[in-house]
């Protein structure tokens, strides 16, 4: 069984050219109000029984229209991209670099792998997008799609890849998932998990060394005060001796007097410390 939906998305107005095609006009820059339509697909509805909640999309079209909404669109390969940076340094242009090229079936591969990346994020893999259609007008389209099997899982879009950096099966997606629902990210190397340099045989790791000194001084500090409790504990046991108003009256026995007979017999206030300036007027 498999559910289907489908969503439209205004990209925005966009100016992009096709550098090699020389018996066209299309070489030269022109633009469209580019629309974009979506299908997503499902083994399984969510709780509310959608394949997608359409509320939860904002991050998807906030990152698609910073690609193209009111933007210049250059491949890589243009000879003409030094002049198009020339622009953007002169406030005349907000340049976007196409890695694969530009035109609308360009545009369609770059929404299905951005979409395709977001959705697959946001449900934990229970989503997918099947197909993108990006119309350039109402007679002009082209669409993007893949083979999807449910065994595909979320390991983001290939173009999202770096040379030397680790695989997508080490980025921190949680953490990704977490930064997209604030606002649309470029990429997920920002995301990288990150590894206790002592599980990578160093001894020295910053970040546990700073929790070893911090542990280190607490004990220091829980140390310190057993010791100040247990000197004012010996000094309440010690008879005749020198008391401060730190240090309060020894109760027990009075090692010299043993005097029933007298009311603070048995404490440091007896008749072993008649001269303690502490002791209450006796009466």
């Amino acid at each position: 069984m498999k559910f289907q939906s489908t969503k439209v998305i205004e990209l925005g107005s966009c100016a992009f050219r096709q550098p090699k095609a020389n018996h066209s006009h299309c070489r030269f820059i022109h633009g469209y109000k580019l629309t974009a339509k979506f299908w997503f697909g499902s083994e399984e509805l969510d709780k509310n029984n959608w394949v997608v909640d359409f509320g939860g999309l904002k991050g998807l079209k906030e990152k698609l229209r910073n690609q193209f909404d009111h933007t210049t669109c250059v491949s890589a390969d243009d000879p003409a991209l030094p002049i198009f940076k020339e622009l953007e340094k002169a406030d005349a242009c907000d340049l976007r670099i196409m890695p694969n090229g530009t035109g609308i079936e360009r545009v369609a591969e770059y929404c299905y792998n951005a979409a395709d990346f977001y959705i697959k994020a946001a449900t934990n893999d229970r989503c997918w997008v099947e197909k993108v259609e990006v119309f350039e007008h109402e007679n002009n389209s082209a669409t993007f799609t893949k083979i999807v099997t449910p065994s595909m899982r979320f390991g983001g879009p290939e173009h999202l890849k770096y040379a030397g950096e680790p695989d997508n099966a080490n980025v921190d997606w949680d953490a990704y998932r977490e930064a997209e629902a604030c606002g649309p990210q470029a990429n997920p190397k920002d995301f990288v998990k990150s590894t206790p340099l002592h599980e990578m045989g160093e001894k020295l790791d910053p970040i546990d060394e700073k929790k070893r000194i911090d542990e280190q001084a607490e004990k220091r500090k829980e140390a310190a005060e057993k010791d100040r409790e247990d000197e004012d504990e010996r000094q309440r046991m010690l008879p005749g001796a020198k008391r401060n108003k730190e240090v309060g009256a020894r109760v027990g026995a009075g090692p010299k007097s043993h005097d029933a007979g007298d009311p603070f017999a048995g404490t440091s206030w007896g008749a072993d410390k008649p001269s303690d300036p502490y002791a209450p007027a006796r009466g």
